[in-house]
């Protein structure tokens, strides 16, 4: 269990987080509404780069004279094409990808916690037996993002916590997404029992012969910080 005193630094942890979700709402309508407004400039913009786009990759990839001309020409044809769904495209994606870049270049790592859930960050996933809130660690399943991976199979991964609490502490997450411990079913206890060798694997490997501990953080109270089911080898 938390302390009182770790809970509330939890709970300031999540209601400012909570804030700053908010904010970036606010921040992808304001660019939302930009791209609406100035539709006339996104046009020039994706015209300019076409244009040299086109020109630079058709001279690096087409050398003989004629060639390269008849090339030129039909990227000119095909100009008004590109037009129509490179416009629909940004229009749709550009505001998301840039308050993404945004949100990315004011945060700060904290030594004292690990990345909690942002709902402004987060997409469902598409595994097929379950569904929950992306986090940092699906990312780093998806290689998204470096980690020190230890062990990788079919069903899960391991890897070492930024912010050890041993000498040794080494995360192991399953590769469907559970969020936590509660959620898992009848049909999961395969995959729990994998995890539980394959941290027994790991402790082997990483030379904890005299003992380690091994467990579960669930929920807010239980000190789960990234929900998405993970279990701790400390040695």
């Amino acid at each position: 269990m938390l302390t009182t005193s770790n809970s509330s630094k939890v709970a300031i942890t999540i209601r400012e987080k909570q804030l700053a979700d908010e904010h970036m709402q606010d921040v992808e309508l304001l660019l939302e509404n930009m791209f609406q407004r100035e539709e006339a400039t996104l046009q020039l913009v994706l015209d300019r780069l076409y244009d040299i786009g086109s020109n630079n990759l058709i001279n690096y990839r087409v050398k003989p004279r004629k060639l390269n001309r008849l090339m030129k020409w039909i990227a000119r044809l095909t100009k008004p094409a590109f037009h129509y769904l490179a416009v629909r495209w940004s229009k749709k994606n550009c505001p998301k990808l840039i308050a993404d870049w945004l949100y990315s270049q004011v945060q700060f790592p904290n030594p004292t916690t690990k990345c909690l859930v942002s709902p402004y960050n987060a997409k469902r996933c598409d595994h097929p037996h379950a569904m929950c809130v992306d986090t940092i660690f699906g990312k780093i399943i998806r290689i998204e993002i470096p980690a020190d991976i230890v062990h990788e199979d079919e069903l899960c991964l391991g890897f070492r916590d930024i912010t050890p609490q041993a000498p040794t502490h080494i995360l192991v997450i399953p590769k469907k997404p559970i969020p936590k411990l509660t959620e898992a079913g009848a049909e999961d206890k395969e995959l729990l029992g994998h995890m539980l060798l394959t941290v027994k694997s790991i402790a082997e490997q990483e030379g904890l012969g005299n003992g380690y501990r091994v467990f579960f953080n669930t929920d807010i109270d239980g000190g789960q910080t990234v929900f998405h089911l993970q279990m701790h080898l400390l040695g």
